[in-house]
């Protein structure tokens, strides 16, 4: 119960701009530097203890003051600290691409000249291999990668294809960027453009109730960059 209700905040606070603490993917942007400092604690005299070029994404978990507390994930550890929060951007502030077409299995996002189509489908469970806690109840991986998007049960949905059209331009995600995807939600699903910075972020919170994950795909000059991903609680 306390994870669900956790996900409910997120969704509702991901609404907000810095009014209020937010928990949403923000852009890095410093408009005097090329970098930017993330320093251990919320003052300027604080330890850097890491440095991010401009244009990297982050996940804001809340501000403190003038700062932001971000965290970054690398393979399944998060690291976090603090930047000076005018420099970070959060990526609703950019221009929304809106849904105009929803099935159970396609959803598809247009604006700026720029079609996004979602597509999902059933999880085949024969074509994977598993590796189980202790108990032998839980699944820890699959395919021996990090699961999004179950609690330690069998996943029933995966993507199938994300294709972004820019005019005519058509930018396929590669498998690596799809694999140990699950549960998606298109609910959830929400797509920005940066046009000044030609970046496209599309976004979404999924889950099946118990594990939940904050995802971002970013297509950068069109052509696909990354995904960025956060359990956001």
């Amino acid at each position: 119960m306390k994870r669900i209700l956790s996900i409910v905040f997120l969704v509702l606070s991901a609404q907000v701009l810095w009014a209020q603490d937010i928990m949403e993917f923000v852009v890095i942007k410093d408009p005097t530097d090329t970098i930017v400092n993330i320093r251990e604690s919320y003052t300027a005299q604080s330890s850097i203890i890491s440095t991010v070029p401009n244009g990297t994404l982050l996940f804001c978990f809340g501000s403190r003051g003038n700062w932001a507390s971000v965290e970054a994930m690398t393979g399944n550890e998060i690291k976090g600290g603090y930047i000076y929060k005018n420099f970070a951007t959060p990526i609703y502030a950019f221009t929304e691409l809106k849904p105009t077409d929803t099935k159970e299995n396609q959803l598809v996002l247009q604006g700026q000249g720029i079609e996004i189509i979602i597509s999902t489908g059933p999880f085949d469970e024969k074509q994977h291999t598993y590796k189980y806690d202790e108990t032998g109840k839980y699944i820890i991986a699959i395919d021996d990668k990090w699961v999004w998007g179950t609690d330690g049960g069998m996943p029933t949905t995966e993507y199938k294809s994300v294709t972004v059209s820019f005019n005519g331009d058509t930018v396929t995600l590669p498998k690596e960027a799809l694999h140990n995807l699950y549960q998606p939600n298109f609910t959830h699903t929400r797509a920005y453009y940066d046009e000044a910075a030609d970046a496209l972020y599309i976004t979404t919170l999924n889950s099946d109730g118990a594990g939940g994950y904050c995802l971002v795909f970013v297509i950068k000059d069109k052509k696909y960059k990354e995904r960025v991903m956060n359990t956001g609680f």
